[in-house]
């Protein structure tokens, strides 16, 4: 559990979907997809959204041979867990995140003393309906959580009006990202499990290569079927209704693999197949805390966000990928 010994306000985007669609479940609750998460007050709704021109940086690529540093441990001081206070000075002349970004950490540092990190990278946001992106945050002592929304109008970050028409729908709800601080690194691992899909014990089996030295498995089951295999720590699941389709999305996801790294931790990468987009989830664990990205979309756009993820605000790889 988290330190503050409440539920994890960490929400799965594909739980709703699973046990509506496939009737497959997650380890964890079941939870409501991203729209709900509690808003805070709103701020001022003419400098706080940011045009979709400016969200997405490109990630930097990284190569198999780079190496990982291990054993290490993000702890967090608890003498004194009456006011978080976060080391580093953001100056906005040199940040690499988004001005949403930027505000919406602001909003969560005030609340939690579970380690910063942000994306560079965002996402595709090209829909000239809902050119405009913000955000609903969430935070508590141990943990918060950043929801990125496309809008029709310039909305501040937790405005009321983003869960309103016509921001309401789930196609104008592209991702998230946040952290959940454990009381140690066995809590912050074994969280990991509650985001895969478990395979009933009935299930057919069959091997299938999907290139690069990789062997995935299929487990069919229930008129449904789940592609898996691994990359070094990392579980990564494909769930669907069509195996070519599977295949296909599979296949791309382990050929980009293969040059760029995901964070070198324990991880897991679940992408549900749907009619809407590709939802995918990624959580990973580092010393005792998990960290989360996603999209609803675009199964590449949640890998690159999460390839993107640095500490706040000093943007350092050390915490966030290693």
């Amino acid at each position: 559990m988290p330190k503050n010994k409440r539920l994890g306000i960490s929400v799965s985007l594909l739980a709703l979907t699973m046990m509506g669609v496939t009737g497959c479940t997650t380890g964890g609750q079941q939870q409501a997809v991203g729209k709900t998460p509690t808003n805070k007050s709103a701020i001022n709704t003419t400098t706080s959204s940011a045009t979709l021109n400016s969200t997405s940086n490109p990630v930097t690529a990284k190569t198999k041979s780079q190496p990982g540093t291990s054993n290490v441990t993000i702890t967090v001081s608890s003498s004194n867990r009456k006011s978080p206070s976060h080391s580093g000075v953001h100056d906005s002349s040199k940040t690499p995140w988004n001005s949403v970004v930027v505000q919406s950490m602001a909003s969560v540092m005030k609340d939690t003393f579970a380690p910063l990190v942000a994306p560079i990278y965002i996402g595709q946001l090209n829909d000239s309906n809902y050119p405009y992106l913000t955000s609903l945050t969430t935070s508590t002592t141990d943990e918060y959580r950043v929801a990125f929304h496309i809008t029709s109008t310039q909305l501040g970050i937790d405005s009321p009006a983003i869960n309103q028409p016509p921001n309401t729908g789930l196609a104008e709800y592209v991702g998230e990202y946040g952290a959940t601080e454990f009381s140690n690194s066995k809590q912050a691992s074994g969280a990991l499990d509650q985001f895969t899909i478990k395979i009933p014990s009935l299930a057919v089996t069959e091997s299938t290569n999907l290139g690069y030295g990789i062997q995935g498995r299929w487990f069919l089951y229930a008129n449904t079927s789940t592609l898996q295999w691994y990359e070094g720590k990392w579980i990564c699941q494909v769930v669907g209704s069509s195996k070519e389709q599977e295949l296909q999305e599979s296949k791309k996801i382990v050929a980009y693999l293969d040059k760029h790294l995901l964070p070198e931790r324990p991880g897991v990468l679940l992408v549900m197949e749907a009619g809407d987009g590709n939802h995918t989830e990624i959580h990973w664990a580092i010393g005792d805390v998990m960290f989360s990205a996603a999209n609803y979309h675009h199964a590449m756009d949640a890998i690159k966000m999460a390839m993107s993820m640095r500490m706040y605000p000093s943007g350092q790889l050390k915490g966030a990928q290693y």
